[in-house]
C-alpha cells in the first residue's frame, strides 16, 4: 500500500541519498520532498493520465444561474475534485458521446439539460487516497519527486540523465499498465448492421440463404 513516507522513501532511492525514516526527520532532502509533495504534486501527477483508480463517474444538471449569450447554451459546472475529463455523455451508459461542447475555464458547454461525465478526481475517496493508487503510478509518482529534485540533489550529470530516462520510461508504463485495465471496448454497429438486425434490434428474417428463389 502506498503511503507518504513510503513515495519519499523510493523517490530517495532513485536519487541515490539516504532514505528518510521519518515524514519529521530533520533532513535537508526530506524538506526538499516537502516541498515538491505540498506544491500540487498529486494533481500534477494526476493530470498525466486518465487513471481508472481515480475515475469518478457523476450524472450534471445545467447551471441555471450561467447563461451562455449564443452557442452551447447550457453551462455545466466542474466538480471541485475535477481533474481531467474522461468521458463526457448523453446517457448512464457511456454509450452515446457528446461530440459538441466547449471545456472553458470552470466549466463545460453543452446544448442539453442532463449531462453525464466521468472524469479523473483528486477526491480523497478517489485519485486522492494513496492506498488505492495502481503500483505503476505509485512508481511513477515516486520517481517524478526524484525528477524534481535531481538538479540540486543528484551525485552527478550521470546519475541526473538516468532519472530523466527513469521518468520518461515510468510515465509510460503506468499509462500503458492502466489502459490494460480498462474494460474492453466494442465499437458502435454501423448502419448496415443495425438494418439487419431491425428496427427493434432483433434479428430480421432474410430467408433461408440455402434455399434457392425463383
Amino acid at each position: 500500500m502506498t503511503t507518504k513516507l513510503r513515495l519519499y522513501q523510493n523517490a530517495c532511492l532513485v536519487l541515490g541519498t539516504t532514505p528518510v525514516v521519518s515524514l519529521a526527520e530533520n533532513n535537508p532532502v526530506r524538506y526538499a520532498l516537502d516541498t515538491v509533495y505540498d506544491n500540487d504534486m498529486v494533481r500534477v501527477c494526476l493530470e498525466q493520465g486518465q487513471w481508472n483508480f481515480g475515475t469518478r463517474t457523476v450524472k450534471m444538471s445545467y447551471d441555471t444561474d450561467v447563461a451562455p449569450p449564443f452557442g452551447l447554451n447550457k453551462a455545466f459546472a466542474k466538480p471541485d475534485d475535477y481533474i481531467r475529463t474522461t468521458a463526457l455523455c448523453q446517457d448512464e451508459w457511456f454509450r452515446i458521446p457528446i461530440l459538441e461542447y466547449a471545456d472553458e475555464n470552470n466549466y463545460i458547454f453543452a446544448s442539453l439539460e442532463t449531462v453525464y461525465l466521468k472524469y479523473v478526481s483528486n477526491d480523497a475517496l478517489f485519485g486522492g487516497d494513496l492506498s488505492i493508487w495502481a503500483p505503476s503510478f505509485s512508481t511513477f509518482v515516486e520517481v517524478f519527486m526524484a525528477w524534481k529534485l535531481a538538479p540540486l540533489h543528484a551525485r552527478d550529470k550521470d546519475r541526473r540523465r538516468e532519472i530523466n530516462e527513469l521518468y520518461r520510461m515510468a510515465k509510460i508504463d503506468a499509462r500503458s499498465k492502466d489502459v490494460m485495465n480498462q474494460p474492453t471496448e466494442f465499437p458502435a454497429q454501423g448502419s448496415w448492421l443495425r438494418y439487419r438486425q431491425g428496427r427493434s434490434g432483433g434479428s430480421r428474417d432474410f430467408g433461408n440463404p440455402t434455399q434457392l428463389l425463383g
